[in-house]
């Protein structure tokens, strides 16, 4: 039987037991995900192999995840968003596919640059620890009043 050509080629699994990415497949149909998502995570997860020198992601763990999602910030210079997703396909891949709940969600690196909308006097900023644009506080009502000058008469 020919192989359709649009599948990544991965090494092969044991006589018996499916290919990781149609184990990732079969996890991501069982859960009702869209094909698109099925196509985008199952390219993100050939992406880490490759990035890994095709060693089998069973064989990996944090300090792996770690180091692609730095390459795809620092040398491929993808955005956060981006690189979420392609933590979320390695998250998915180790929880249902590998079935290993030892991988927790690590964050990606912070962006290289800042955009206009993240300088010091916009009401946006990056918060390093949740690594997202939130709102700065607003402060209690009646703190940013200027004084009246009392020659008003």
């Amino acid at each position: 039987m020919i192989e359709d050509s649009t599948e990544p080629a991965v090494a092969a699994a044991p006589p018996g037991r499916p290919r990781l990415l149609d184990q990732t497949r079969e996890a991501i149909r069982s859960r009702h995900y869209s094909r698109r998502t099925e196509q985008a995570y199952c390219l993100w997860i050939e992406r880490f192999i490759r990035f890994n020198k095709m060693r089998h992601p069973a064989d990996m763990a944090e300090d792996e995840i770690n180091a692609f999602l730095t390459h795809l910030a620092a040398d491929e210079h993808i955005r956060v968003s981006i690189r979420m997703q392609a933590l979320s396909a390695l998250l998915f891949l180790y929880r249902y596919a590998l079935g290993r709940k030892a991988v927790t969600r690590s964050r990606p690196p912070l962006p290289l640059r800042t955009s206009n909308s993240l300088r010091s006097g916009s009401r946006w900023s990056l918060n390093r620890s949740a690594l997202s644009l939130r709102r700065r506080r607003r402060p209690p009502a009646g703190a940013c009043r200027r004084r009246r000058s009392s020659s008003h008469s």
